[in-house]
This record gives C-alpha cells, structure tokens and sequence, in this order.
C-alpha cells in the first residue's frame, strides 16, 4: 500500500467470468469543496488469478498497476473480468469511501466521481456524511447494485444498532430475545424481495440474492439465521451451484447452511452436493465440507460426521480445514473422556494471587470453559451455566472459564453488563483471531471456541464439547451428580 499521503483507489474481486471484451472504468476525485485530487491510484486485480493457493474469502488486494491521476483528478484502468470489485477512495485525514462494484456480462464502461471530506473515516458525523460517490448513469444496474447493498448493509447495521440500544439499558438475554422476536423482519427482507419482483437482469437478482444472504448471515446466531425462507429457496432455484457468486461471499453458503440446520430448506443437501461436485473453484469447498461436518457433529450425527470427515481428507488433504479436522478428531487426543484431565496452572482473573490448577480441584466436579465475548455460542451456553452452576453448587460442582479476547476489560463489562458469571475465572490474550499458541490452549487440545471439558471428582474427563450443549449439559451432569452422592453415602 502507498502512503496515507496519496489518494488511493483500490479494486479486489472474484471474477465471475471472462469474456473478450473489456470494461473501462474512470471518473475523477474530487474533495468536498469541488477540487481536483492529484494522487497515486492502485488497481487490485481478481484474486482467482494470483496466488490461488493464498486464497482467502475477505481481506485480499493483490495490486496490479499503480497509476497517477492527471492535473484533472481523472483516473482510468480496465478490468477484463465480470465481478464483484471493491472500489475504495481514501486520502489522509479525509472519511474513505468504499464502493460495491459490480461489473456485469454487458461491460459497459462505469464512470464515477468521488467527493471526499474531511475527517476521520473511524469518526461517525457529519464529515461522513458529506463524503459522496456519483455515478454518471443512476439508471445503469452497476448504480443500482450500489444502492441496493448499501440499503441492505443499512438494514443490517439498523438491526444491530437498535439491539445494543436495548442492551444499553440493561437488558437481560430475554429482554433481548424478545426485542429480536418483535423486530419488523418482514421490512428487513423488503429490500430483496423488490429486487426480485422487479425487472432486473437475472444476472442482478443473482448478485443481490447472494449479497442479501451474506449480510444477513452476520446477523446468525445459536437459535437463528433470519434468513427468510422463500428468498433461501429462491436463491437456490435463481442461483446455479456453479456460480462464482459463491466465492465472492463465502459466508453467503454458509449462512443457508446454518438455516437448513436449523429449520431445513426445501432442496438445499441437494444443492450443496451440486456445489460441492461441480464448482470451479476448489478453495471454496473445503470450508463448505467443513462446515457441514461440524453441524453434523453439533447435532450429535456421527455417521454423517465420519463421512464428511473422511470426504475433506481424501478429497483436499493439504487445506487447512482438513488439518484442523485431524486434529480435533484425532484418536489420540487427549482430552476424551475417561482420560485423567491434564496437569494444568493458570492464574485467577479476579484474584491475580490465586493459582487453578488439577491438584487443587480434586474432589470437585467442574467444567473448564473456554470462551469469549465476541464468541456467540459461548453466549449462547451462558443461560445453561449459570442454572447448572446454581443447582449443582451446593453438592461441590464449580466453572473455571478461561476467557479469550483481545481486552480483559471486554470479559469485565460483560459480566457487569450481561452475564455475572459468578465462578472461578482465568484470561489469555495469546487467542485471537487464530492463534492458538497460548500453553493452556495446547494441553486442552482447544480448536475451536466454545470448548467445554467436564471433569469428575477423581480428576477424569466425564464429557466434552458436544455432549454438554445446550439442556446436554443438565442431562450430563444429573448423571455425575447422582453418582458422586451415591459415592458419599
């Protein structure tokens, strides 16, 4: 990347695909007050086409060519590829301004104009507001693809706004279960349902389905996808299986995935075996098995578990997806149950002067919880903690979670704010976003968040993970409970 100095207008992609025609795009940039910018402009090219086996779904740039504006602020490039791009204007202490670019089959030349303000792009106010794009045709589907994202991002960020209004005022999950419950989602879907009632391309709805169901996705949690099911079902019969749409937003799949599990969708295991089969880009698919064999190990379905497992190592034995997979169903873990726990030391959050270790909770029975505030199923097993810890407390049963996260005072407000979480606590920084090098990490044999251990009196592993979700937990733990009061008499 060039300097904060200069102006910078970056592209990235997957291409959906390629044709002999080329597609110009120009305009000029401009700041708020109508002058001209002179400054570097970068193009980033389509990612299918550099580095495939670096590929990664978000966060990519690969730069092709660097060019400087002319004395007019004009810039201009060509992109061969139709696709999702990203345009994005930025300039030091001025608010950048992103676009969706969506360069159709037509590829017909885009023209737009950026106007940007001062300020900082992290600041929400006025200075963001005044920074603009323009394009040259409102009416050509490249304009109202632009729109059309921004109003979905916007029905995304108003939800999630409105949320943290609520939480604000001291909701508890159930106040906030029952904010969510009475939400206008029907008003939230409007947007795709006109895109898909209009006259748009088919091409259009295409891109659209695909976009409204990676926004939406972000909004998933443990009990929904809010994914609405007629527009799920007709992404399937709008969207072919072989569609690049898929790479462009990995997470879009994911999301329909986690709907089906969650509630079914009529023709999706169908679907997904076309995708799996037959789609042209193969570092889609790992993470597509992948995902499906964690839900079937979530819904406790071993048999298809096993499959799938087997499926990502035959088929893509060197992804990074198959790897984690050995390693967390690996027959020599560990951290399975009648194995003795590992020797463990790991320092108290709250009492820095206190040492948890094996030794110290022989005779108890407790769960070593790792989670995080930013993990929504680590949130979504607080409501089945606290009553267990409350009803089995009495009778020596105790928490020890080990929280992961970037600012301790995160794991601090949320026990002030939504969960007391009343038992032993321990923090680890050396957790996030993928790493895993931190030393308790590696002697539970922790890959993925939540990870839950149940340990007996004697020191010996009693369930793990799957077994104590949910009302499982309650189930596990009547079981060992009877058991250790028995053993008492």
């Amino acid at each position: 990347m060039k300097p904060l100095t200069s102006l910078v207008v970056l592209l990235c992609t997957i291409s959906l695909n390629c044709t002999q025609k080329d597609a110009t795009i120009l305009g000029r940039l401009f700041n708020t007050a109508g002058d001209p910018i002179t400054a570097e402009i970068t193009l980033s090219i389509p990612v299918t086409k550099v580095k495939k086996e670096d590929w990664v779904p978000q966060g990519f740039q690969p730069v092709l060519q660097t060019v400087k504006t002319s004395a007019d602020g004009s810039y201009a490039f060509t992109v061969d590829s139709t696709g999702i791009y990203v345009l994005s204007a930025s300039l030091s202490n001025h608010v950048t301004q992103d676009v969706l670019l969506w360069v159709p089959e037509s590829k017909n030349d885009i023209e737009i104009d950026f106007y940007l303000a001062p300020g900082d792009s992290t600041e929400e106010g006025t200075a963001a507001s005044k920074s603009s794009v323009v394009f040259k045709d409102d009416a050509a589907e490249t304009a109202q693809f632009f729109s059309f994202a921004r109003q979905i991002e916007h029905n995304r960020l108003e939800y999630v706004r409105q949320l943290k209004e609520v939480e604000k005022k001291g909701a508890k999950d159930a106040e906030l279960a029952a904010f969510t419950k009475q939400y206008d989602w029907e008003a939230y879907h409007q947007s795709a349902r006109q895109v898909l009632e209009g006259t748009a391309s088919t091409e259009f709805k295409r891109a659209a389905l695909v976009y409204y169901l990676y926004e939406t996705f972000e909004l998933a949690d443990m009990k929904s996808a809010y994914i609405d099911r007629d527009l799920a079902k007709r992404a399937l019969a709008l969207v072919p299986a072989t569609s690049p749409l898929w790479s462009t937003w990995p997470d879009a799949f994911v999301g329909l995935h986690w709907a089906n599990f969650l509630e079914g969708i009529e023709g999706f295991e169908i679907y997904s075996d076309d995708l799996l089969s037959n789609h042209p880009e193969d570092r889609l698919k790992p993470g597509i098995l992948s995902y499906e064999m964690m839900l079937a190990w979530f819904g406790q379905n071993e048999a298809k578990r096993l499959r799938l497992f087997q499926r990502l190592l035959n088929e893509y034995p060197d992804s990074k997806e198959a790897s984690e997979a050995k390693e967390q169903f690996k027959e020599t873990r560990v951290i399975k149950p009648g194995n003795q726990v590992p020797d463990f030391q790991i320092v108290s959050f709250d009492e820095p002067e206190t040492v948890y270790s094996r030794d110290a909770l022989i005779g108890r029975v407790y769960i070593v919880d790792f989670w995080g505030t930013w993990c929504k199923p680590c949130i979504a097993e607080m409501p089945y903690l606290h009553a267990a810890y409350e009803k089995y407390l009495a009778q020596g049963f105790t928490i020890l979670s080990i929280a992961c996260d970037n600012d301790p005072e995160n794991v601090r407000e949320f026990r002030r704010t939504r969960w007391e979480m009343p038992w032993m606590h321990s923090y680890i920084s050396e957790c996030n976003d993928g790493n895993r090098n931190a030393k308790i990490l590696k002697i539970f044999e922790v890959t993925h968040f939540p990870t839950s251990i149940l340990v007996g009196a004697d020191g010996k592993i009693i369930a793990t993970d799957v077994d104590l979700r949910e009302e499982r937990l309650e189930e596990n733990l009547r079981r060992v409970m009877t058991v250790s009061r028995n053993d008492k008499r």
